[in-house]
């Protein structure tokens, strides 16, 4: 059964500034900022205010800061309604009256109002306008705060499209102005937007770095709800990384300071993680125990994304346990459910479900249809955890329906980004990073204690130096450990993967050393039977062809392909022994394409010869009102070397029939049609028929790869 990992491909997240869940979860969190650049900047008016009584004051109010503040209230409150036209109506005229009085302060807030809007409603172009408006508002009166402020919102935008790169950049603005100014708080805050960008990118190191600094300044800010959503994050690396038991660990973390701060959102949002990470580990009934539980949570709250992310992996949980007819339901909602908001990463996910909902019915065209769409739009957001699941489902499809070509292509793509995302040095870095984090923490408290005396300090700091010398001799020793386990693990997959490739060898030749003496019995057959028949001439002469044809066949059984020219060479003095042996009962012709290049073509030898001897053999031998005639073609068909073996004989039908009276089992084709199998080769029967029905031969047609010789054009 195909197991579909419902966390690897929905980011249920709750982030500090965005996230594919926490769109609406960080969202709440600027919308409170907002409140607080608004009305704390300007104090005038409460939340409280109803639009009512705004619109009351509005016609009253004079063309000044008094009218600007009214009209950046109430937009806000026209947003918090839903009602987006009426928004961006009220605030383009704040803006416009602001920047008429020179009123910094109320342009600025009139834009956030914009951007949070345009934002919200997934119209990034028109979002990062406005906070770039802003900025530039906040740049021409040097307030640093808000330049760092809204570069981070500028971020944000550009986090939400999956443009990551950009989303960094602007972080790393915000996070150069808190660090001059010195805010603690935001600068945790940022430094945990840097981290979620990275695993955005599938940089997972770079991710948990800055994800361990966040939750070290959380714990010495006192800053528990922050603290709560970096336990969140760390637990979802954890699971990228395919490390469920830390995610587990982290993610209770998360839920248990939430529980404190009686956050209901950021609760969902853990309590569906957990339930992704029992589906990942089999426990079915959990897994959807508690996808229920956040749905209702989110469904209470009217939290949009969070209804969304846990419907599609409610659908998922459904398909895994094959109730299909649930599990398109829940994932379609899903679909529209992104469409809507505009996450283009949940659009892509959920794509890539409905895909495995599809494979897993052998529905392939519309399989086909969602994973390529998938892929197309996770590639194009360098997506990488869910460009890995969707090469890794194409792949299986094209094996399933036997297109080996398009299996390699998906297969090396999907090999291509796991490697991208992962590696053993990736994952020793992990390990250092996690003890580096537990270090500084044991550092700064040692620090604290030197500060209440000096003395006692001093001797610590002695005590701490010797420590640190121990563990870092320990931890040099541990990585050389790790280093050589993992060293030896590599050789011994390689030494894995030669043995594999030199059996496959062994298994080929195999398979000639029984095709050969198949062959040689037969013609030898031929000699004696001449000879039993007192036909020395003809003995001679078939002698003389036998002991060309039988060099020709030791001298390429040693290699794994052969020239076309060889191989025909060989099938002509073949056709030539059996010729003499049935007195020219049948005439013979090979016919060459000019498109085929004999002289650099390759063919595995003896290939053909088994569908040509079984043609005179079965076919031309039992032929007795006339001549037989064998006609060989060989053509080029696409990316193919396509052959055609005709004959006119008695049929495959009436060949059976003589064969089972006779009680004989040929070996040759079916050995043949092994060495077809491992060499991507196939090959199809076409009986023919006269008129009247009766049978009129057969025809054989092979599809093989063309392989082409090199070597003497290089």
């Amino acid at each position: 059964m195909r197991k579909k990992t419902v966390h690897k491909v929905f980011k249920v997240e709750s982030r500090k500034s965005n996230g594919l869940y926490t769109l609406f979860t960080l969202r709440t969190f600027y919308y409170s900022l907002f409140f607080t650049f608004s009305f704390s900047l300007f104090t005038f008016h409460s939340y409280g205010a109803v639009a009512d009584s705004l619109l009351s004051r509005l016609t009253t109010d004079k063309q000044d800061t008094n009218r600007v503040n009214d009209l950046v209230a109430l937009s806000v409150r026209y947003s918090e309604m839903g009602q987006i036209d009426t928004t961006v109506k009220l605030a383009t005229q704040a803006a416009a009256l602001a920047q008429k009085l020179h009123f910094s302060k109320g342009s600025m807030a009139a834009y956030t109002c914009m951007g949070y809007t345009y934002q919200s409603t997934g119209n990034f172009v028109k979002a990062i306008e406005g906070y770039t408006n802003g900025l530039k508002v906040a740049e021409s009166i040097g307030d640093k705060v808000h330049v760092a402020k809204f570069n981070g919102k500028i971020g944000t935008v550009y986090s939400d499209q999956g443009n990551f790169d950009k989303a960094l950049e602007y972080y790393f603005l915000d996070l150069k102005v808190m660090q001059d100014i010195g805010d603690k708080k935001a600068i945790a805050q940022v430094t945990g937007d840097i981290g979620n960008a990275y695993e955005y990118q599938g940089n997972y190191v770079k991710a948990l770095e800055y994800d361990f600094q966040s939750r070290q300044m959380d714990e010495d800010n006192g800053d528990k709800q922050s603290l709560a959503i970096v336990n969140g994050n760390i637990g979802n690396v954890y699971v990228d990384e395919k490390d469920y038991k830390s995610a587990l660990d982290y993610y209770f973390k998360a839920i248990k300071v939430d529980s404190e701060l009686n956050n209901k959102n950021s609760i969902a949002v853990n309590i569906g993680n957990i339930g992704n990470i029992y589906g990942i580990l089999g426990e079915r009934d959990k897994a959807l125990d508690y996808a229920l539980k956040a749905l209702k949570i989110d469904e209470e709250i009217g939290n949009k994304e969070g209804v969304a992310i846990n419907t599609g992996n409610i659908g998922s949980m459904y398909s895994d346990r094959k109730d299909y007819a649930n599990a398109k339901t829940y994932l379609f909602k899903a679909l529209d459910a992104y469409g809507v908001l505009g996450s283009k990463q949940g659009i892509a996910a959920t794509m890539d479900n409905i895909g495995g909902l599809y494979l897993e019915q052998k529905n392939y065209p519309e399989a086909e249809k969602y994973f390529l769409e998938s892929a197309r739009l996770a590639d194009s957001l360098h997506y990488l955890p869910c460009s890995e699941e969707d090469y890794q489902d194409l792949s299986k499809l094209y094996a399933e329906t036997g297109k080996w070509q398009k299996a390699y292509e998906a297969s090396s793509k999907y090999n291509a980004v796991k490697d991208s995302m992962f590696s053993q040095d990736k994952s020793q870095e992990i390990g250092r990073l996690e003890a580096k984090a537990g270090y500084d923490k044991e550092l700064a408290l040692q620090k604290a204690e030197k500060a209440k005396d000096g003395a006692v300090a001093e001797e610590h700091s002695k005590k701490q130096r010797v420590l640190i010398l121990l563990v870092s001799a320990i931890a040099l020793i541990l990585l050389l450990i790790v280093i050589m386990i993992f060293r030896s693990l590599k050789n011994v997959q390689r030494e894995k993967k030669l043995a594999d490739q030199q059996k496959s060898l062994m298994e080929l030749r195999a398979l000639r050393a029984q095709m050969n003496p198949h062959f040689i019995f037969n013609a030898i057959s031929s000699i004696q039977h001449f000879t039993l028949q007192n036909d020395t001439e003809a003995a001679q002469k078939y002698l003389s062809k036998f002991s060309k044809l039988i060099r020709g066949v030791l001298e390429n059984s040693k290699y794994e392909s052969i020239r076309l020219a060889e191989e025909l060479q060989m099938l002509q003095l073949y056709i030539e022994l059996e010729q003499l042996r049935f007195s020219s009962k049948f005439s013979f012709e090979i016919n060459i394409d000019k498109a085929v290049d004999t002289e650099r073509v390759l063919i595995a030898p003896l290939i053909i010869q088994p569908f040509v001897e079984n043609a005179i053999w079965h076919g031309l031998m039992h032929l007795q009102d006339k001549i037989g005639k064998l006609t060989i073609t060989i053509t080029k068909n696409g990316d193919n070397l396509k052959c055609v073996v005709d004959d006119n004989g008695i049929g495959r039908k009436r060949a059976v029939e003589i064969r089972n009276a006779k009680m004989h089992r040929s070996m040759g084709l079916s050995i043949t049609q092994e060495r077809m199998y491992a060499g991507n080769m196939t090959v199809n029967f076409i009986d023919k028929e006269n008129a009247d029905g009766s049978p009129a031969g057969t025809t054989v047609e092979i599809l093989m790869p063309v392989m082409i010789n090199k070597s003497q054009y290089a």
